[in-house]
């Protein structure tokens, strides 16, 4: 996979942190036996196709048309990150188990789904949190007729509302990273859904994403040149962590966790294997293991958000 970091985005939430995994913890005993493990990384016989950014010419808008999703407004049914979460979750099932032109086997029963995975790449809520679907590793497969050249959002916003400035945000960084990543979006190829259809003849005739985010578009709210948005200060690690840290290069591993995680003590900072090699890290891989940290749920959630996939057990 890919390491999930977007500059100017200040939280990014992992496809891990909602996607069903069959544990009763997660969403609940019915849930699990009900719906089991989704996780489109490691539960089917299959993936769903990669990416390839060098194709990826458009970045498609899209939204649910719902009246009632977790924005923020007062006696919502489902509420802040974890209503997300559900909502999240909740859709993936039904694309899995509603839709067609899919298959998907799952492993540990052989129960065969005949959708696919949510297809949007990343959702957005309306404080701006990026939440991982395909993200940069998976086609998009949300826009009909496109999904090899697209890049896909989904504004989590009620149908009537407009998107707040922190969606759009995300939206120009989503676009910018995407371009860093090797792909080819300008600001005049981010389009509604529903402008595909119209103004090629190829695609879905939709109006998603309905007039008043249609006309933000308009207005350039996506155009990430007209837009040099500053990135925001980056988060300081846990101070739970940091009492691990090393000054120099070295490997750290946290109980309930299989992944070994290689950390940059002085820039406090998480790496990848890669730059590993390439510096002066050789720590006793064997004495981390064998001497993890304590599990600490914001220590987890930090190093998740850098990009890092723990493994958690």
């Amino acid at each position: 996979m890919t390491t999930l970091q977007i500059p100017g985005v200040e939280t990014v939430h992992p496809r891990a942190t909602w996607e069903p995994n069959g544990d009763p913890a997660q969403y609940g005993a019915w849930y699990a036996n009900k719906v089991g493990d989704l996780r489109r990384d490691s539960a089917f016989h299959r993936r769903p196709p990669a990416i390839d950014m060098s194709r990826v010419e458009y970045l498609a808008v899209h939204w649910t048309s719902a009246i009632n999703l977790p924005d923020g407004d007062p006696e919502e049914i489902l509420a802040g990150d974890d209503g997300i979460r559900q909502l999240l979750a909740r859709s993936t099932t039904d694309y899995l188990t509603n839709r067609t032109s899919g298959g998907y086997t799952r492993l540990a029963d052989g129960k065969v789904f005949p959708g696919y995975p949510l297809g949007y790449n990343w959702p957005i809520d309306y404080l701006g949190a990026a939440w991982e679907s395909g993200g940069f590793d998976y086609r998009d497969g949300a826009t009909a007729g496109w999904n090899a050249s697209v890049l896909s959002v989904l504004l989590l916003i009620d149908r009537a509302d407009a998107a707040t400035d922190e969606q759009w945000r995300t939206v120009r960084e989503i676009a910018r990273e995407a371009n860093r990543r090797g792909a080819r979006i300008t600001p005049d190829r981010i389009w509604s859904h529903g402008w595909f259809r119209e103004r090629t003849g190829i695609g879905t005739s939709t109006q998603c994403c309905g007039d008043v985010i249609e006309a933000q578009l308009l207005a350039g709210a996506a155009d990430f040149i007209a837009h040099p948005d500053t990135p925001p200060d980056p988060i300081e690690p846990p101070e739970e962590l940091m009492k691990h840290v090393k000054a120099g290069p070295f490997v750290m591993r946290m109980q309930g966790c299989n992944a070994v995680v290689y950390f940059d003590g002085a820039a406090a900072r998480p790496v990848t294997p890669a730059e590993a090699k390439t510096s002066e890290m050789r720590p006793a891989v064997d004495h981390v293991i064998a001497h993890p940290m304590p599990f600490h749920a914001e220590t987890a959630s930090w190093l998740e958000a850098q990009g890092i996939d723990l493994a958690r057990t």
